[in-house]
């Protein structure tokens, strides 16, 4: 990919097949979107593409036939549409995959003393559920309504443009601040 990117003439890199090769022949993309600069190319042409034309493409994509077993740089709307679909879904899961794997590896080391951490902190976190669940029991239910009977936490406050009056906050058992709410408020 170096040299491609260096020289600017993938057509004199021996070890990469020039000759034609079918539109259908199925390929899997090494790499993907290399771009080659046209001011380095001798005549500032385009690089010919073996699956289509000379004087093709500048962005183009390393790939492997392994029907064919070998090499080549061909341009990104070359092949046939089936085969550029599949090898591009083969591609997007290979890198999804290798990406999943160097998270993996990089955070194995980190494990024991994540570990180490949650086990210390296992008799806080028991606490807490306990306090939650005497809270819980200790705390007047919800406001009646059809659709909350029961239910506690509610999920959310006053509907939208009707604020609640003191007298229903009173009555489901929520707290009704003594000092006068504002005009727009939500206590009237």
């Amino acid at each position: 990919m170096a040299r491609i990117k260096e020289t600017a003439q993938p057509e004199l890199i021996e070890s990469l097949y020039r000759n034609h090769i079918p539109k259908d022949a199925r390929f899997r993309v090494l790499k993907h979107l290399i771009t080659v600069e046209g001011t380095k190319r001798p005549e500032g042409d385009h690089c010919p593409c073996p699956m289509c034309t000379p004087n093709r493409f500048l962005t183009g994509s390393l790939v492997w036939f392994p029907d064919l077993q070998f090499c080549a740089f061909i341009g990104n709307c070359c092949a046939n549409d089936d085969v550029l679909a599949e090898a591009e879904k083969e591609r997007k899961w290979r890198e999804k995959r290798d990406s999943e794997e160097d998270y993996l590896l990089a955070a194995l080391p980190l494990v024991a003393p994540k570990v180490t951490v949650l086990e210390s902190l296992k008799p806080v976190a028991l606490e807490a559920v306990r306090a939650y669940r005497k809270i819980r029991n200790t705390l007047p239910g919800p406001c009646p309504s059809p659709g909350r009977a029961g239910r506690w936490p509610p999920t959310h406050g006053p509907p939208l443009g009707r604020p609640w009056s003191r007298r229903r906050l009173s009555a489901c058992g929520w707290p009704v601040r003594s000092v006068p709410a504002p005009k727009s408020g939500y206590l009237q």
